[in-house]
């Protein structure tokens, strides 16, 4: 039961400080209002602004890096979708844009 109680106040630590992290780059300025990427009724695959951090707040993942994230979305490979440096793009249709977690594996993309 002890171990229990461990790992579950683990995952609480952890959830606090990617949630202190969140809170302080969103008062930093430095993570997007939600709709910043996606206007409403889109999927964000024609964006092409300069957000490159995730919605939790991440440091994107270059596009052309497989580093920390190995993946297949390149510009060679999706060369109408914009994908340079590490903006949040939407190469793939998925629902709005996101980018690869430049910071870890976990998670892999947001």
């Amino acid at each position: 039961f002890s171990l229990f109680l461990r790992e579950q106040f683990l995952l609480s630590r952890n959830y606090f400080y990617s949630l202190l992290t969140f809170l302080k780059r969103i008062t930093n300025g430095l993570t997007p209002a939600p709709d910043e990427c996606v206007k409403a009724g889109e999927d964000g695959s024609d964006y092409r602004g300069t957000v490159s951090v995730t919605a939790l707040g991440h440091v994107c993942q270059r596009w052309d890096s497989q580093s920390p994230n190995k993946h297949s979305r390149t510009a060679e490979r999706y060369s109408d979708s914009g994908l340079q440096e590490n903006y949040c793009r939407n190469p793939d249709g998925e629902s709005g844009a996101w980018c690869y977690n430049g910071e870890g594996t976990v998670p892999r993309w947001e």
